[in-house]
């Protein structure tokens, strides 16, 4: 196990407030392993509703209400590019935003450059937005569901990393990129 995936196992000790053995951090190679070991620690339930789904109902009737234009069964697949171009994105962004009239998505998203890694897909966005939109349990409240462990483990990996949200969960840390 190398630096980085002792620095990624701290920082889910952390974040969770659980305590990972070191037999137990080398057993767990990839990101869909330590998911199941984080949902078995935590007893997180399957959890009612996808989220992501959710989400990418809404995002779909905000984007069909802003641009009518666009096919009604748009697939998950569609390049953002051909929904808008770049220099569209800003407005459209926030114009979907106030169609879906909950202040909880972010109020901008970047466009994809040479030199930023942005949304390519509208899978993409709707994996951003959920992310973006998971309670932190804690302190308490209602537990974590498997749906809102998988994502927050997204985000963190995204963070720590740098590695994008849409990565492959059964690949392991090394074939990710993370040592």
């Amino acid at each position: 196990m190398g630096l980085d995936t002792v620095e990624l196992i701290m920082r889910f000790e952390d974040e969770f407030d659980i305590s990972i053995s070191d037999a137990d951090a080398s057993q767990l190679g990839s990101p869909e392993m330590l998911l199941e070991y984080l949902a078995m620690r935590m007893g997180a339930p399957p959890g009612g509703h996808c989220r992501t789904l959710r989400v990418f109902h809404r995002l779909r009737r905000a984007l069909l209400a802003v641009r009518p234009d666009l096919p009604r069964d748009i697939p998950l697949d569609s390049p953002l590019g051909k929904i808008a171009d770049k220099d569209d994105w800003p407005d459209l962004w926030t114009a979907v935003r106030l169609a879906d009239g909950d202040n909880s998505w972010p109020t901008t998203l970047p466009w994809p450059s040479w030199w930023r890694d942005g949304l390519r897909t509208l899978r993409h966005l709707v994996l951003e937005l959920a992310v973006s939109d998971v309670p932190h349990p804690g302190g308490g409240g209602e537990p974590w569901t498997r749906e809102e462990l998988s994502l927050r483990v997204r985000d963190i990996i995204r963070d720590q990393t740098a590695t994008r949200l849409d990565f492959d969960k059964r690949k392991s840390f090394r074939d990710l990129g993370i040592d």
